[in-house]
């Protein structure tokens, strides 16, 4: 498994016009984010977690040209993330984590990588992922979102706030309360059923961010389980009402 994401890894680094097209007419939906990117004039766009910095790259190869700051707490991860954006003088990377609120924490590391989180995995996850199992533990920083924009960003910047941290996504949300008023639209993980313990589902979280004032405004494809077909996870994007 490593070796295979390894490998598609090299492919997007090294042939990214190439390979890009071919995941455009593959995946239409990368061309319709792109359309809302552009719709809402996002000047910064918040990469939260980025693991090895795919989302970012394709975002970048997809025609965005604004600033892309990039959070990943892992250490291998972000170390890979760092080698993507070498080059790109607008993208920005943070070894660190954001959150509700200024502090530390443990994120289990799962054997693959992206399915690591601050939260437990729940039995849903591990029967249907193995390679979701935790093999570790790394003690990391968290930071608040709005804190750390109000140190880097310009108050005109719009932003728009991607969130794929395993479950953690609300708190991510939390953490940006004093500059929604800069938030054109968020991107978040949704599961469809708790796959992580304490997870808010996706309806919970379309009702908190309609409470907050994001209606959802395309849905895209995210992680199926592979025995029944059934959708685990996708990803809405809201945008201000």
């Amino acid at each position: 498994m490593t070796l295979k994401r390894n490998f598609k890894l090299a492919l997007k680094k090294t042939f990214p016009r190439p390979v890009y097209k071919y995941l455009e007419r593959k995946n239409k939906y990368l061309g319709e984010r792109n359309k809302i990117l552009n719709f809402l004039e996002v000047d910064v766009l918040f990469d939260v977690g980025a693991n090895v910095g795919l989302y970012g790259h394709s975002v970048r190869h997809h025609g965005f040209r604004g600033k892309i700051l990039s959070f990943e707490p892992q250490k291998n991860a972000f170390d890979k993330l760092k080698d993507l954006s070498s080059g790109d003088g607008l993208w920005s990377v943070f070894n660190y984590g954001l959150g509700s609120e200024n502090s530390s924490a443990k994120i289990n590391i799962s054997a693959n990588s992206v399915s690591s989180s601050i939260l437990k995995s729940g039995s849903n996850l591990q029967d249907i992922c193995p390679d979701a199992d935790y093999i570790g533990t790394e003690t990391i920083e968290i930071k608040r979102l709005d804190e750390v924009a109000a140190e880097i960003c310009k108050p005109e910047d719009n932003f728009f706030v991607k969130v794929d941290t395993q479950g953690f996504e609300l708190q991510v949300v939390q953490g940006a309360g004093k500059v929604l008023d800069q938030i054109v639209g968020f991107q978040l993980e949704m599961s469809l059923i708790e796959l992580y313990q304490g997870e808010k589902t996706i309806l919970e979280i379309i009702n908190y961010m309609d409470e907050i004032g994001y209606r959802i405004a395309t849905i895209e494809p995210g992680w199926n389980d592979p025995k029944t077909g059934f959708a685990m996870q996708l990803d809405g994007i809201f945008v201000k009402k």
